[in-house]
């Protein structure tokens, strides 16, 4: 199809070229196993360090990556094949668009600057989560970032999950006629309860797909899997857990657990639940 409708007449002798540009993440894949072998391809290898235009704070991250993971290093800096492995959410699937009549709708938001803010819609059915990316976006101050979600979402009473971290800017949201709460942000349990469903993610959500591909257990240096996630490419992972746990969470608690939970904890998770 593309050679058909993008192809156009040869000059100077000079052959029409299509460029693909990825992160070489998937040693496994068609493009490394079968593309790269084609001898009509040329490999174009490059790094951070070819791209003018970076800021000096997006190269710090990447080559911060060397202490935080070594795939994650490989991949992303040094432009080198390496599969992620210890994926945290291996299971999941694509779908066209959200169900057409949820049982319930929530958003999840991760608050950045530097780091790109993110917004993360819910749409579950039937235990099946459907997330479907709203936002990713750097350099967006908070006004900016509610005027955005007020162009995508309107007006809804829908209840919005946060980075608890930052009250004041969740205050905004609130100030600004929206449900906004701080989230639960345990990360273990957090995961534990999204495992709990089916996730699916909407075909359109490119920066949600590449999250969840890459989103892994860290290890150590001794290569010790930690119960933590790796710090990289978790904005809209994290959107999706602060929402789904906070909203959810207690529902999958049993009668031990309540025993041992306070109730004004309890109370502060705010889901509508009978206990």
């Amino acid at each position: 199809t593309l050679k058909t409708r993008m192809s156009a007449p040869k000059t100077d002798g000079l052959e029409n070229t299509l460029y693909l540009a990825l992160n070489p993440s998937d040693e496994t894949g068609w493009i490394h196993q079968r593309l790269e072998a084609m001898p009509s391809v040329t490999v174009i290898r490059s790094t951070h360090k070819d791209n003018p235009f970076l800021s000096p704070e997006y190269r710090q991250i990447l080559e911060d990556l060397k202490d935080e993971d070594e795939t994650f290093y490989k991949v992303f800096t040094l432009g080198e094949w390496a599969t992620p492995t210890e994926i945290i959410y291996p299971a999941w699937s694509l779908v066209d668009i959200p169900p057409e009549h949820p049982d319930e709708v929530i958003y999840g938001v991760d608050f950045g600057f530097n780091n790109p803010s993110a917004i993360v819609k819910i749409s579950i059915k039937d235990m099946v989560a459907v997330c479907e990316e709203l936002l990713c976006e750097s350099k967006l101050t908070n006004q900016e970032l509610i005027a955005r979600f007020r162009a995508i979402v309107g007006e809804t009473m829908d209840p919005i999950y946060c980075d608890s971290d930052e009250l004041g800017r969740i205050q905004e949201f609130c100030d600004a006629g929206y449900n906004a709460f701080p989230a639960d942000k345990d990360v273990a349990l957090g995961i534990d309860t999204v495992k709990r469903y089916r996730i699916a993610i909407t075909k359109a959500s490119t920066n949600a797909i590449k999250e969840i591909r890459n989103y892994k257990w860290k290890k150590d240096r001794a290569g010790n899997v930690l119960d933590e996630p790796v710090k990289y490419l978790d904005h809209l992972m994290d959107g999706m857990r602060y929402a789904l746990h906070t909203h959810t969470g207690a529902r999958f608690l049993t009668e031990a657990d309540l025993k041992n939970v306070e109730l004004e904890e309890l109370d502060s998770l705010r889901i509508s639940v009978n206990y």
